[in-house]
């Protein structure tokens, strides 16, 4: 049984990979050298405001990593980044405020060689801030026959096979079930063309109580970036070449090229390029681009629960003794239903759960620092998902010089989007 416990964690190592690996696809198309395309008719772009040779759309992560590598690798002197929002960045947004320093944001990402590599390009090395790549992960799990933790915080295995005797988040029967998927009796995959979920293929391999008590709480959770990013970007390319508070309304063909229309602070704006990049939303992309590539009219059926980050502050002689702590150290870790809550109920939830499970019992009530709900975060790649994007590479195929990317194209990690701009 020991050898065949190591090869659970083995297998929920690789489990964990396969997660990911489900909701990364190949990078899609960013931009283009000039040279592809045609002499601008005398009469396109007339009435822009503008005219540049790479339109941008949207500033997070996938959009000014686009710019970046136009620029930077590619060398397209004439790039536009747009943004809708005040300032660049997308969701990736740094607060600051009586000494304390969060994020409201991505919060955190896995090192790749894109990210690192983009990071030199910007100059950015000296700001990076490593974490200690050897602190656990927990799972809080109440009850359920899964033994006794303090606080109820599991922590998944990272000393193989020795953690394994310890961990009681699994039932004596869900780590002989999980065993037996590790030795490999596993039950054959359904039949094509049906579309196995994330919760099938973990269950057929390990068993339903492994799915829904180590594998579930990190797909359910919020995938996590450094803010410096984006704004070293808009930096690089200049105030020239960067629009903020610009919200895109429409997008047509004229002649070789794009006409977009903006709603800004000035009025009506109009960019003229020879190839637009989008990298909005789902919902805005659906609506601006479904004339151009019908099948992204599809893209709003992406679902995207909300999700809220909430930041509060609690001194540090309050936090009971954790698993792992160390003295001026409590907290060694990484990492509620909110649709229908508002800020207020969704502050008292956190500052509640955080007193139950972390906090001392006579623990005051933390200082909020902030709160910020994203009600459409993070796309889902529900099953039908590969046929919308299939759908769309083809429509797309039919537009030279238009490109729709972003987190629900390349994988909604940190990681993912840098790559789609790379």
């Amino acid at each position: 049984l020991p050898r065949g416990l190591a090869a659970v964690a083995s297998l929920f190592i690789a489990v964990a990979a396969i997660v990911i690996q489900l909701s990364r696809m190949t990078p899609n198309r960013r931009g283009s050298d000039t040279n592809e395309y045609c002499a601008m008719a005398s009469t396109a772009g007339a009435t822009a405001t503008l005219k540049v040779d790479a339109l941008v759309i949207g500033s997070g992560i996938s959009g000014s990593c686009v710019a970046h590598n136009l620029v930077h690798n590619q060398k397209v002197a004439n790039v536009l980044l747009v943004e809708r929002n005040p300032v660049v960045g997308g969701n990736v947004i740094s607060k600051s405020q009586d000494g304390y320093i969060w994020e409201e944001g991505p919060n955190s990402f896995q090192p790749t060689a894109a990210i690192m590599r983009t990071v030199y390009e910007l100059g950015l090395t000296e700001e990076l801030v490593l974490a200690d790549g050897s602190l656990p992960r927990f799972v809080y799990w109440e009850g359920g026959g899964a033994g006794e933790k303090l606080a109820n915080l599991h922590a998944l295995p990272t000393n193989l096979p020795g953690d394994l005797l310890d961990f009681n988040l699994l039932t004596i029967p869900g780590k002989i079930r999980a065993a037996f998927g590790a030795l490999g009796f596993i039950a054959p995959p359904p039949p094509a063309p049906y579309e196995e979920s994330i919760r099938e293929f973990v269950t057929r391999h390990l068993g339903e109580e492994t799915f829904e008590r180590v594998i579930d709480p990190f797909v359910s959770g919020v995938y996590a970036g450094d803010p410096d990013l984006p704004n070293a970007v808009a930096k690089e390319l200049g105030p020239d070449h960067v629009k903020t508070s610009w919200a895109l309304t429409s997008l047509s063909r004229d002649g070789s090229g794009f006409l977009a229309t903006f709603d800004t602070p000035e009025g009506i704006k109009t960019v003229w390029a020879k190839s637009v990049n989008v990298t909005a939303p789902t919902r805005v992309a659906s609506k601006v681009c479904a004339d151009l590539v019908p099948a992204a009219a599809a893209l709003d059926k992406i679902y995207s629960p909300p999700v809220a980050s909430v930041t509060m502050a609690y001194r540090k002689e309050w936090f009971k003794e954790l698993p792992g702590a160390k003295p001026g150290q409590p907290l060694v870790g990484l990492g509620p239903g909110i649709g229908d809550m508002s800020e207020e109920e969704i502050v008292r939830q956190v500052d509640a759960d955080n007193h139950k499970i972390l906090l001392k019992p006579n623990a005051p009530a933390g200082k909020l620092l902030g709160c910020r709900v994203w009600k459409t975060a993070i796309p889902q790649y529900c099953r039908g998902h590969l046929d919308i994007l299939a759908s769309l590479e083809r429509d797309e195929a039919k537009v030279p010089g238009l490109f729709l990317g972003g987190n629900y194209r390349t994988g909604v990690a940190f990681g993912d989007c840098v790559q789609y701009g790379a």
